[in-house]
């Protein structure tokens, strides 16, 4: 049965004999693993709360193609429960958690992305004026003067708790369609070097009255929750097989994901697992911030797999039988695509849950202004619970057919931005440098 106390189990000192987990990594991604290494586990009898690991993670700077900070600290969480770690020719990271037991059916995977909009340094144009390159969607007028943080030192191995250099936009040289990529000038107060990550200037992670409030919880928040599972599956078992999919650059147009896919299909296995994606959705509608967590049974671009989305539901229902204060809600959330539309294109036999997000991209649109993403916290612990009851909820037959339309798009998508999961302080084809 799973507990509705947030409070997760502490991690025992039979972990600490483990050999260090293997990581199989990609030639061209062996910057992002040096990266990873860096830092030492901390004390595996330290003992989390789903809020507090959550917050810690929100801490972490990142953005498109530059998530080095939030695979680093999964890394850790891993080694610390014992798990093996892979990466992908891509950066992608894996987690593979067996079944306690032999169990029939197809295993599940389950996925987020580890990346938020925002800004990475492309060069000094002198000592106090910069070049830097943007992904996400955010309105070309946020940008002129809002004041902007870009982490210091080593771009890739430098300490994020280190003093941020700042600055603010003084001019947008570019401002380009998908993936919303733009050029920026800045006015910052020291140099930086290329391949440093930018963020809006904000105050960092905190509760206030309920609600987690952050510069960047779409979907770290997702990540957060999924290492949460991770570790309440290391102390008590999985049901069934369960493989985290950590992914890179969603917001340049699911570039990570649909390498992940692409490799999937080579190696024979589509249609193969039941796959789950987690966001940090915009809240619209009747899908309200404090509602719940909710299973989402489409996007703005598709509708995901009917049987996995049952599935989801079905375990929703599960915990509010047992739990009558257990809510979650399901929901179209056509605020956005998301990873689950691509996973369905490429593998099939996918759907999605999500929490409502405030301040969607950081976008305050009462006050016309940038301000700080904000979740429910129970909705978040909500997430934590239903994941949790899916992994043990029994699982129905789907089949699914491929969408061409979809799967097109996103290899368009794929020939402008693939270079840059290399090439930190790079722009997008076309794009000027």
């Amino acid at each position: 049965m799973i507990p509705s106390d947030d409070l997760l189990m502490p991690q025992t000192s039979s972990h600490a004999h483990l050999p260090r987990p293997t990581v199989a990594e990609g030639p061209k991604a062996s910057a992002i693993i040096a990266a990873m290494r860096t830092r030492p586990p901390k004390a595996s009898s330290t003992i989390y709360t789903w809020t507090a690991l959550a917050l810690d993670l929100l801490a972490l700077p990142t953005a498109p193609f530059h998530e080095h900070h939030i695979l680093r600290r999964v890394q850790e969480h891993a080694e610390e429960a014992g798990y093996t770690v892979r990466t992908d020719r891509w950066g992608n990271l894996m987690i593979d958690i067996p079944a306690a037991e032999p169990v029939a059916g197809p295993p599940l995977v389950l996925s987020a992305h580890t990346d938020h909009p925002g800004f990475w340094a492309l060069r000094m144009l002198d000592d106090h004026k910069m070049l830097a390159g943007w992904i996400g969607r955010v309105a070309e007028t946020y940008f002129a003067g809002s004041a902007l943080r870009f982490s210091s030192g080593d771009p890739v191995l430098g300490d994020p708790a280190s003093p941020p250099a700042r600055g603010h936009v003084t001019k947008v040289r570019e401002y380009r369609g998908e993936g919303d990529h733009a050029l920026v000038e800045v006015a910052i107060d020291r140099p930086v070097a290329p391949g440093s990550i930018g963020q809006w200037d904000l105050p960092g992670p905190e509760v206030i009255d309920g609600r987690i409030h952050a510069p960047a919880i779409d979907d770290v928040a997702g990540v957060a929750a999924l290492v949460c599972v991770m570790k309440e599956l290391a102390e008590k078992g999985a049901a069934r097989p369960v493989s985290l999919v950590f992914t890179r650059a969603e917001e340049a147009g699911f570039v990570g994901c649909i390498g992940y896919c692409r490799d999937e299909i080579a190696a024979g296995r589509r249609g193969a697992a039941q796959v789950v994606g987690i966001e940090m959705s915009k809240a619209m509608g009747a899908a309200e911030v404090g509602g719940g967590p909710v299973v989402r049974v489409g996007d703005r671009h598709s509708i995901f797999d009917p049987a996995v989305t049952d599935d989801c539901a079905h375990a929703g229902d599960l915990l509010r039988k047992r739990d009558s204060s257990f809510r979650y809600q399901r929901k179209l959330m056509d605020g956005g695509t998301c990873e689950s539309s691509v996973f369905q294109g490429y593998l099939g036999r996918s759907g999605a849950v999500c929490v409502p997000l405030g301040n969607y991209h950081n976008i305050d649109e009462d006050a016309g202004r940038i301000d700080r993403e904000y979740i429910d916290v129970g909705d978040f612990h909500g997430l934590i619970r239903l994941l949790l009851q899916i992994i043990e909820s029994p699982v129905s037959e789907a089949t699914s057919v491929l969408s061409r339309p979809l799967v097109d798009w996103c290899d368009d998508l794929w020939a402008r931005h693939e270079h840059l999961l290399f090439d930190p302080s790079s722009s997008p084809k076309g794009g000027e440098a």
